[in-house]
């Protein structure tokens, strides 16, 4: 009876042609020893290949840079309101004449000049509301806002001096404000995470007044009331921070500039003069602000 022996079979890793084949092992061959070999060369084999595939897709691929983005986004309508403290300057210049109409002598008008021709200061409370609308590409933020403000600052003086000739004299009372101001300007910033800083420039409307009155012992009398819508211009700078939600709050400053209002009046004297007495009023109005303003976006 023949014996039949089980003869075990292997696979060989073809290095000319990549690839397994089956093979017979002769007799003598240790099975599990050749084994083991194999499978480890086959392990590094398989680790040197996969590393040579990978290494040049890993070297070819570009690393991309960070986009710089905001992490609140600013975009979008919005609406507010704002409160704060305005002082103004009125630069007031008065030249009383001509010096042939001056009561005794032009020495008596430059007098009038002199106390006529000093600056107010009003300043007091400014209020109100604001609206506007913002764009953003990454971390730059422009727009368009309109704001209308209320103001409560007012400045007076009254003086009496006495003339050079003459001796008697003469009382001067002066009273500037503005009722209300209005600006439009375009706002352009630069985004911080949660903070814009922001510049500002644009259009400035102002209903400005100037009040005067000018008596003296003899009986003259003159009075001016004035009051103009002025245009200028404002600038200003703030920082504003976003909120939870969609609301932010702001700090900032404007400085407006409203230009000269005049106006020329004839006093009425009790004494003979070839001509009029002629007060011609020159004011020049500027206001500063600095205020904190609560605002809501509605988004894009």
């Amino acid at each position: 009876m023949q014996k039949y022996h089980m003869v075990p079979q292997c696979f060989r890793f073809n290095q000319k042609n990549p690839g397994f084949r089956l093979f017979r092992p002769t007799a003598g061959t240790n099975v599990l020893a050749f084994e083991g070999a194999s499978m480890w060369r086959l392990l590094l084999r398989s680790v040197i290949v996969l590393a040579g595939v990978s290494g040049p897709a890993l070297a070819n691929e570009t690393p991309r840079k960070p986009q710089a983005v905001s992490s609140a986004s600013w975009a979008g309508f919005y609406v507010g309101v704002h409160a704060g403290y305005a002082w103004g300057t009125a630069d007031i210049n008065t030249t009383v004449g001509p010096p042939i109409a001056c009561g005794g002598g032009p020495a008596n008008c430059i007098a009038i000049d002199a106390v006529e021709s000093q600056p107010l200061h009003p300043n007091g409370f400014a209020g109100g509301v604001l609206a506007g609308h913002n764009f953003q590409s990454g971390r730059f933020v422009y727009g368009l806002e309109g704001d209308i403000s209320g103001l409560t600052g007012s400045a007076s003086r009254a003086q009496t001096q006495v003339f050079p000739i003459g001796g008697c004299c003469f009382t001067i009372s002066q009273k500037v404000e503005a009722d209300w101001m209005m600006t439009l300007r375009p706002r352009i910033g630069y985004a911080f995470d949660n903070a814009l800083v922001y510049a500002t420039g644009g259009l400035a409307l102002a209903r400005l007044r100037y009040i005067e009155q000018a008596t003296d012992t003899a009986g003259d009398i003159e009075n001016t009331d004035v009051r103009r819508v002025k245009t200028g211009y404002a600038l200003g700078a703030g920082i504003e921070y976003a909120l939870s939600g969609r609301w932010s709050v702001r700090g900032e400053y404007l400085y407006a500039n409203f230009g000269r209002i005049s106006a020329d009046t004839i006093a009425s004297i009790n004494y003979v003069s070839p001509t009029p007495l002629v007060y011609s009023h020159r004011v020049d109005f500027s206001y500063s602000t600095a205020r904190v303003a609560l605002s809501y976006r509605f988004g894009p």
